[in-house]
């Protein structure tokens, strides 16, 4: 390639750009649409309050063995159905692909190499808080009774975030110094993927 080019990769494509010789800048402009995965975020947030998602499957070793799994799977998959091919649900997932776009992130290159960026996130909570009893946590949307439960280890992190309308990288792991880097990096991807917070 020669400067100025321009070079269409296929979506799942793997590459590796590489200098023939000196150094060199590129470019990266991706372009992607909604997939099964996104509905299954959508799927999440409408199943966590119904009660047949919410109720324990059968255990191996109480009546019927293993083979009572299958009717609560096949019960489940019902309840997906029917969620899915609601009107409510269709319409969601339309509003999903008109809107649909990863968060536009902006660079000051001279700044990025004196430093690290510090990435910030929004938080998008409005409804929901989180509740603790006997040791427990949990989030609750307003209006419901229904809590979708928050491993105890990252209930202080959680409620910290939600405490503040955004914050940095490096505010959260300065609240939690005993934290290691891979733990807050999962933290956030876990409340992005709960839609709790978003990369500014």
């Amino acid at each position: 390639m020669e400067t100025g080019d321009l070079l269409y990769l296929p979506r799942g494509q793997y590459h590796d750009a590489l200098a023939d010789e000196g150094g060199a800048v590129h470019v990266a402009f991706g372009v992607t649409y909604p997939i099964g995965m996104d509905v299954m975020a959508l799927l999440y947030e409408r199943v966590v309050a119904l009660p047949e998602f919410r109720a324990n499957l059968p255990r191996p070793e109480g009546p019927g063995g293993a083979r009572a799994l299958s009717p609560a799977l096949e019960a489940l998959a019902q309840c997906i159905t029917s969620v899915l091919t609601e009107p409510e649900t269709v319409q969601r997932i339309v509003a999903l692909q008109r809107s649909f776009h990863y968060p536009r992130h902006r660079y000051d290159l001279p700044d990025l190499l004196e430093a690290v960026a510090d990435e910030r996130y929004r938080v998008r909570a409005q409804g929901i808080r989180l509740v603790q009893q006997g040791g427990r946590f949990g989030l609750v949307r307003e209006g419901s009774r229904a809590a979708t439960e928050v491993p105890g280890d990252v209930g202080g992190m959680v409620g910290w975030v939600m405490e503040r309308p955004e914050f940095s990288v490096g505010e959260l792991s300065a609240a939690f110094p005993e934290r290691s880097a891979g733990q807050i990096e999962k933290l956030l991807r876990d409340l992005a993927t709960m839609r709790l917070v978003e990369a500014l």
